[in-house]
C-alpha cells in the first residue's frame, strides 16, 4: 500500500482505493501521511462511512450498488456534488443506467450531473484526465 500512495505522490495522480472493511485503517494512513494527491474509494458502497470519509477528503466513486441499496442512495443524495464520481466496472450494468438513475436522485438533469462528473475528474487528477 505505500508503494502504491509513493507512486501516486510522485506521479501526481490520484489513488484509487477499493476497501472492504478497513475504512478506520485507511483513514488514520491518509491523515498520518498528508498526501497531496486525492484519494478515490472505488466501488464504494459502505454508507455508514460516508461521513467520516468525506469529513477525510476522500471522493467516492458508486457503483451499480447505487441502483438498489436505498440507505446508500440516501447517502448519495446528501453528498456534496464535487465528491461524486460512477463507476460500472463491477457489474454488467451500462454507465448510462448508472448516470441516469443517479442523476434522478440528485434532481439534477442527465447532461448536468455528466459536466459535474467530469469537472471532478479534471479536479482529482490536477487536470491531466477527462
Amino acid at each position: 500500500m505505500k508503494k502504491q500512495i509513493q507512486l501516486s505522490e510522485e506521479l501526481k495522480l490520484p489513488l484509487t482505493l477499493h476497501i472492504v472493511k478497513s475504512f478506520n485503517e485507511i483513514v488514520v494512513l491518509k491523515n498520518q501521511i498528508k498526501p497531496k494527491q486525492k484519494w478515490i474509494i472505488h466501488g464504494f458502497n459502505n454508507y455508514k462511512q460516508t461521513e467520516v470519509l468525506l469529513k477525510n477528503d476522500f471522493y467516492l466513486s458508486f457503483g451499480s450498488g447505487l441502483l438498489s441499496n436505498q440507505k446508500l442512495q440516501n447517502a448519495f443524495k446528501k453528498m456534496p456534488n464535487h465528491k461524486i464520481l460512477l463507476e460500472t466496472d463491477d457489474s454488467d450494468v451500462k454507465i448510462e443506467k448508472l448516470y441516469t438513475f443517479a442523476a434522478d436522485l440528485k434532481s439534477i438533469v442527465l447532461k448536468d450531473l455528466t459536466q459535474l462528473i467530469r469537472i471532478n475528474i479534471k479536479m482529482i487528477t490536477n487536470g491531466k484526465l477527462a
